[in-house]
């Protein structure tokens, strides 16, 4: 199985005001541009939160792509999750991935939010201790996520 990726975020913000007969202009250009091409592990699903009221991905061993092929990763480069509910969803927990500070972090994800975290060199995943990625919200509440990273070697 070959992996292409290509991931471009660019965002470009304009302000111009007119004030006391002179024209303020800023600009904010940010632009990324990945090295994503070194990434060969890939898991994405769009579904619904379990009945229990949280899902739970463990990225080292239990994962199964659309081809029904086992996928594990060593780091996680690119994170997103889209809330397409009405109500607030929860990411993180015990053993998770750390995305902040560590392994209990937890980040509330709004109504029809989106986020998407990117790192160059990846988020080290740890089997057991720092291994997972939880999503907690209102069963049968629908959500999208996309993991892309490197694989064992």
């Amino acid at each position: 199985m070959t992996l292409t990726n290509n991931f471009t975020a660019t965002l470009t913000s304009a302000y111009d005001e007119t004030a006391n007969l002179a024209t303020v202009k800023a600009s904010i250009n940010s632009q990324i541009n990945s090295r994503l091409a070194l990434a060969d592990a890939f898991y994405s699903i769009d579904t619904a939160i379990a009945g229990g009221g949280s899902d739970t991905y463990d990225l080292v061993g239990s994962l199964v792509d659309h081809l029904n092929n086992a996928v594990t990763f060593a780091k996680v480069m690119l994170l997103f999750i889209r809330n397409k509910s009405d109500t607030a969803m929860t990411i993180g927990g015990a053993a998770c991935i750390p995305l902040l500070n560590g392994s209990t972090d937890r980040i509330t994800l709004p109504a029809l939010g989106s986020m998407w975290v990117h790192v160059e060199a990846g988020i080290t995943v740890t089997a057991t201790s720092a291994d997972k990625i939880i999503i907690t919200g209102t069963a049968g509440k629908t959500y999208e996520m996309i993991v892309l990273g490197i694989a064992p070697v």
